[in-house]
């Protein structure tokens, strides 16, 4: 975060000087065209003095310096949300990750597919015997509803 400041204070730095220095050219090169008319200076094999012949190209670049540190200020710019948006994102994903690290704990205790088919086989088993056991149960049941009947009848 701290960088990205950084980085945008110093584009709009670089900015600021490409525009003072193109003030400075095109108030230096006034200032010498004013003079070097005033005090009569004549072109040198027929060309212009060298304030005027560098004036155009230096204008230029620093145009171009102070429009390339705006440009990259303002591109730069969008950083500063693009850097709280991935700061949200990751916790954000930190909290799914924590939520995902206790889904997996919990399913470390839950019965596998072959786990639940051995419970089944087991229940199948069970079933089968309190049935077993039920039928039994039932031949008792009526052997000791006969012994009843028999100890009434004699005990009478």
């Amino acid at each position: 975060m701290i960088i990205f400041r950084r980085v945008h204070v110093c584009a709009l730095i670089l900015g600021l000087i490409g525009v003072i220095a193109l003030v400075a050219l095109v108030s230096g090169a006034l200032a010498s065209a004013a003079f070097a008319s005033a005090a009569g200076a004549q072109p040198v094999d027929g060309q212009p003095p060298l304030p005027s012949v560098l004036s155009p190209w230096l204008g230029l670049f620093a145009m171009a310096i102070s429009l390339g540190g705006t440009i990259y200020a303002w591109m730069t710019s969008r950083s500063k949300v693009n850097a709280e948006h991935l700061r949200s994102v990751d916790v954000e994903l930190a909290e799914h990750g924590r939520a995902i690290q206790a889904i997996e704990g919990e399913l470390k205790h839950i019965p596998a597919k072959d786990d639940v088919t051995e419970l089944k086989i087991a229940m199948a088993e069970i079933k089968g015997s309190v049935a077993v056991f039920n039928e039994g149960m039932g031949t008792l049941s009526r052997t000791v509803r006969r012994i009843e009947e028999f100890l009434m009848k004699e005990g009478k």
